[in-house]
C-alpha cells in the first residue's frame, strides 16, 4: 500500500442532504429526488433519518458491521454487489438537534465540504474515511509517498501483526447499575489523530538483538514505533495490562467478549487475563505498562520502525486548523470525525458487508478492492492507547464505571487526574448497562450512549433494555 500526493487537483463539489421525505435538499435551495441529483453534486444524509426511511420501506442501504453507510432511494435487488454510483447518499453519524435538523445538517456539511477544498481535499466519496485518506493526499503535497512496505518485508524483519486489534473496552468492577454523585469523564484529546500526527514512519522495521546492551534504551528511552514479542508472568491483579487475542473476532464479538468475557472452549477467557502466563506480540507502551503493574516480562523478539519521516503532520496541522475554524460550530464535530477516522482506513482489509432493503434478508456482498492494510501502523496506535488507558484504569481502581477505547468514566473524589487526561464533561447521575450503553444527567435532562442506534433512536433503546435489567435486578 502507498498514499501519494495528488497528481491532478480534485473537483469541487457541491452538496445537499436527505431529508426525512426521502428526497435531497442542495445548497442551490431547490429539492431533488436522490436520482436526479444535479452532475457535480453529492448528498449526504443523518443516520436516523437513513434509519427512518428504512423503517418505511423506502430504498436499500449498504451496511459496514451492521450500520448503514451509504443509501440509495432505488433498490437494485438483482444486483449481486453495491456498485457505487454518483446519486448514492452517504450516511454520517452526527447528533443534531431535532429541530431544524436537515437545513443545520446542510449549513455544517457545507462549512465542512469548504475547508477539505480549501485544504486541497475533497468531499466527494461521501464517508468520512475516504475524505479523511483525501486530506492526508492533500498533506502530501510536494512530498514523497507515504510506503506502507510490510507485507514486502522478509516475515523475520517485521513484526508478526496480522489484525488490529483495537480498543481496550470494560465495565468497571461493579458493573452495571445506577450511580449517582460526583461523575466524570475522563478523556485523552484526539487520542488517535494526535498520536498519528506525530509518528515517525513510511521506513521499514528492522528485528532488533532483545539481549543486546541497548535494548532497555529501546524500550524505555526511544520513540521510534516498537512491536515486542514477550512471554509474560502476569500476577493476581484486578485487572490485567494485557489483550490477549488468539483469533480474529468480529467487531460485535470483541465488544461483547472485553466488556464481560466469553466462554470459549469450556473455559472463561477474558481478553485481559491476570494470575496467568500469557504470551504474544505486544506495543512497547503495553509492555512497559506490564512492567510496572510487577509482570514478569521475558522479551524472545522485538522490532523497531526506522524512518526519518513524519508523513503525518501535515494532515494533523490541518485537522487542528479545521477545528480551530469550525470551533464552536456543529461543523467542528465534522472535522474532528474527518481526523477520528484516518486510523481505521489503515486496518480495513474487506468483509462484513452487506445490503439491507426493507422486508427483505441482508445480503452479503463482497469486500471490491481493498488496498492492502497497514495492520503494523494501526496496531501501533491502538497498541499504545489500550496502554495509556490502563494506566487510568489503575489510576481510578475502584472508582472506575467504565472504560472505552480513549476514555473513561469515574467517580471524582477530588484527586488529581493523570497527565494528559482532561474533563470531558461532568454527570450526577449515570444508568449504566456496559461501555456502549449507559445514560448520564449534566443537568435536568439526560443523553443516552447505545452503539448502533441513531441519536433518536437511541433514547427508546436504552429505555427498553434498561427496564429489563431493573427487572432482572
Amino acid at each position: 500500500m502507498r498514499v501519494g500526493p495528488y497528481v491532478r487537483e480534485p473537483g469541487r463539489f457541491q452538496v445537499g442532504v436527505l431529508t426525512e421525505d426521502g428526497l435531497v435538499r442542495h445548497e442551490d435551495g431547490d429539492l431533488y429526488h436522490p436520482d436526479e441529483l444535479p452532475e457535480g453534486s453529492r448528498a449526504f444524509g443523518q443516520w436516523d433519518v437513513v434509519r427512518h426511511l428504512m423503517r418505511e420501506g423506502i430504498g436499500e442501504a449498504l451496511c459496514w458491521r451492521g450500520e448503514e453507510v451509504k443509501w440509495r432511494r432505488t433498490p437494485v435487488p438483482e444486483a449481486q454487489d453495491w456498485v457505487n454510483a454518483r446519486t448514492d447518499v452517504a450516511v454520517h453519524r452526527v447528533p443534531l438537534h431535532p429541530r431544524r435538523r436537515e437545513r443545520a445538517f446542510l449549513v455544517d456539511v457545507i462549512a465542512w465540504r469548504d475547508w477539505l477544498e480549501r485544504a486541497g481535499a475533497r468531499a466527494a466519496s461521501g464517508t468520512v474515511g475516504s475524505e479523511a485518506m483525501s486530506l492526508l493526499r492533500a498533506s502530501l503535497a510536494g512530498q514523497p509517498l507515504i510506503s506502507f512496505n510490510q507485507a514486502f518485508q522478509v516475515a523475520s524483519d517485521r513484526p508478526p501483526i496480522r489484525w488490529t486489534r483495537g480498543g481496550r473496552i470494560m465495565d468497571g468492577p461493579a458493573g452495571a447499575g445506577c450511580y449517582r454523585g460526583r461523575l466524570v469523564q475522563l478523556d485523552l484529546p484526539s487520542a488517535y489523530s494526535s498520536l498519528l500526527g506525530g509518528l515517525r514512519y513510511g521506513g521499514a522495521w528492522q528485528q532488533i538483538d532483545v539481549r543486546g546492551r541497548h535494548f532497555d534504551s529501546w524500550l524505555m528511552e526511544r520513540a521510534e514505533p516498537m512491536f515486542v514479542r514477550a512471554q509474560v508472568q502476569v500476577p493476581e491483579l484486578p485487572v490485567g495490562p494485557l489483550l490477549v487475542s488468539r483469533r480474529r473476532d468480529n467487531y460485535i464479538t470483541m465488544l461483547v467478549a472485553q466488556a464481560g468475557g466469553l466462554r470459549r472452549d469450556k473455559e472463561d477467557v477474558h481478553p485481559f487475563p491476570s494470575g496467568c502466563y500469557v504470551a504474544g506480540t505486544w506495543t512497547r507502551d503495553e509492555i512497559v505498562a506490564a512492567l510496572r503493574a510487577g509482570c514478569a516480562v521475558e522479551p524472545l523478539q522485538a522490532w523497531v520502525h526506522r524512518s526519518r519521516r513524519q508523513p503525518f503532520l501535515g494532515w494533523w496541522e490541518l485537522i487542528l486548523a479545521g477545528r480551530d475554524e469550525l470551533r464552536g460550530t456543529p461543523g467542528e464535530l465534522l472535522v474532528k470525525m474527518t481526523g477520528n477516522a484516518l486510523v481505521g482506513q489503515f486496518s480495513r482489509d474487506g468483509g462484513h458487508k452487506s445490503i439491507r432493503r426493507a422486508g427483505h434478508r441482508p445480503r452479503r456482498v463482497g469486500a471490491g478492492f481493498q488496498p492492502y492494510p497497514a495492520h503494523d501502523l494501526a496496531d501501533y496506535v491502538t497498541g499504545t492507547t489500550r496502554a495509556r488507558l490502563y494506566e487510568l484504569i489503575v489510576w481510578a481502581g475502584g472508582r472506575l464505571l467504565t472504560a472505552h477505547t480513549d476514555g473513561a468514566w469515574v467517580v471524582d473524589d477530588g484527586t488529581p487526574y493523570p497527565e494528559g487526561w482532561r474533563v470531558k464533561q461532568r454527570a450526577h447521575q449515570l444508568d449504566y448497562l456496559s461501555p456502549v450503553a449507559y445514560r448520564y444527567w449534566r443537568g435536568r435532562w439526560p443523553s443516552v450512549v447505545f452503539a448502533g442506534s441513531p441519536p433518536l433512536e437511541a433514547e427508546e433503546r436504552f429505555a427498553e433494555e434498561w427496564a429489563r435489567w431493573l427487572e432482572r435486578a
